[in-house]
């Protein structure tokens, strides 16, 4: 029985082996493309933009109208042909010749569909940017749970030394004071941890749309890729390839179009219009033979239409749309100078981060060597209470402090390739490279 069990839970495990590995950052990108609702808007938002160049190309393609009429006439009048019934059937075609706001208005269709495919790409890096800032949320979540409730348990053994050694006179009660508080805020930091941790469960939750808490996590003593550092180069890529750019410059071009789509309206249309009818009667008498005579026409015609005045609407309009012009390149202008703001400060972070992350190895090596230190002073009476809980306390610091900065580190460089424009799975594969199998859930 117990083998069939065993079989069964290997058999199990077999069939489902994701079920059991720490999920990694491409796995969490790929079920949020699967969930995310706001990368699905997006895309549906992306659809329908383009379907707008097929309305504008309608208006530019012929028009063809079908009506038919039947009607049954009863009279009692005289010379009315008594009861007539009567069949109309009518076609008629319009194909534009020169329509100027028709040929502007494609124009502007062509530039929105173009403006949707940034729109679309930019969703993508977006949710790019917030899949690796909930990875990376969690994996610090969950280092500070463990550093928590090392640094809680740590307290707790302090303290409960502390009472003993004050019973047998060893102690001062200061020092099993000063324990009994450091353990309390231990307490109180690992409660906060762990709530912190569920709440980044949860935000990771809203993109996957399940709870994952096994995830592979960045080593401290990885060996992070170098990252280019020259700002030029970064500002140059960002100002050519930035989507929010790109997308401001669509902006500019069809608030321009704009202003040629209301000057139409001082232009004339030209239309070449045809039209075929036919007309039947029956039941009629047939003494009015003449009135009721079927015939059918043929129409061929250039019809012209040219509004000379609208009470100034036309030239008010144009004012108008002249005025949101000058808005698109002011909203253009504060966007490319954020967006070399970004880069610079992006830049900076990265730079120093790499600095910051090296420092803060040393202080874990060291800030560990001085808690030891303090701990085998303080047996021999050499060293305080206070020292060894202050050394413990920067000994913790110091640890999570590290976690933190190659977090940083790491979303620092996503947000960096997301403003120059380049943000692509292959970067997301870049980061995958450096994560390895985590110890699992705290």
């Amino acid at each position: 029985m117990r083998r069939k069990i065993r079989n069964s839970l290997l058999l199990l495990a077999l069939a489902t082996p994701t079920a059991w590995a720490d999920r990694g950052l491409l796995d969490i990108w790929k079920l949020a493309v699967q969930q995310d609702a706001q990368l699905a808007q997006a895309k549906a938002q992306y659809e329908a933009d383009r379907l707008q160049l097929k309305r504008a190309r309608a208006a530019l393609l012929p028009q063809v109208n079908l009506n038919a009429t039947w009607a049954d006439r009863e009279s009692d009048l005289p010379n009315s042909g008594g009861d007539v019934r009567s069949r109309q059937i009518s076609i008629n075609a319009q194909q534009v010749l020169y329509n100027r706001k028709a040929w502007v208005a494609y124009d502007i269709a062509q530039q929105q569909v173009q403006q949707a495919a940034l729109a679309w790409r930019q969703a993508q890096q977006d949710l790019m940017v917030r899949v690796v800032k909930a990875y990376f949320d969690v994996l610090l979540s969950q280092a500070d749970v463990r550093l928590t409730r090392a640094l809680e348990q740590a307290n707790r053994l302090q303290w409960q030394r502390a009472l003993t050694a004050e019973k047998v006179g060893l102690a001062a009660n200061t020092d099993v004071l000063q324990a009994r508080s450091a353990y309390d805020l231990s307490r109180a930091d690992r409660i906060k941890a762990e709530n912190g941790l569920n709440i980044a469960y949860e935000n990771l939750a809203k993109l996957t749309g399940q709870r994952i808490t096994a995830l592979k996590s960045i080593g401290v003593d990885s060996a992070l890729p170098p990252v280019q550092s020259n700002e030029a180069q970064w500002l140059q890529r960002a100002l050519e390839n930035n989507l929010q750019l790109k997308i401001a410059a669509y902006q500019v071009t069809q608030a321009r179009l704009n202003v040629a789509l209301n000057k139409g309206d001082y232009l004339p249309t030209l239309a070449l219009t045809a039209a075929l009818t036919d007309t039947a009667y029956e039941g009629y008498d047939r003494r009015y033979a003449s009135t009721f005579t079927d015939n059918r026409n043929r129409q061929v015609a250039l019809q012209l239409n040219w509004p000379i005045y609208s009470g100034g609407l036309t030239r008010a309009t144009v004012e108008q749309a002249r005025y949101q012009v000058n808005k698109a390149l002011a909203a253009e202008r504060d966007l490319r100078e954020s967006t070399a703001l970004q880069v610079r400060v992006l830049v900076d972070n990265l730079r120093n981060g790499m600095a910051l992350v090296e420092a803060l190895r040393a202080a874990v090596v060291s800030s560990q060597a001085f808690l030891q230190a303090a701990e085998e002073s303080h047996r021999v009476g050499l060293k305080s209470m206070l020292d060894v809980l202050s050394a413990r306390a920067n000994a913790h610091k110091a640890q999570r402090d590290l976690i933190a900065a190659l977090n940083d580190l790491v979303i620092n460089r996503i947000n960096l390739e997301a403003v120059a424009g380049d943000l692509n799975e292959a970067d997301l594969a870049r980061i995958e490279s450096l994560l390895v199998a985590g110890d699992g859930p705290p």
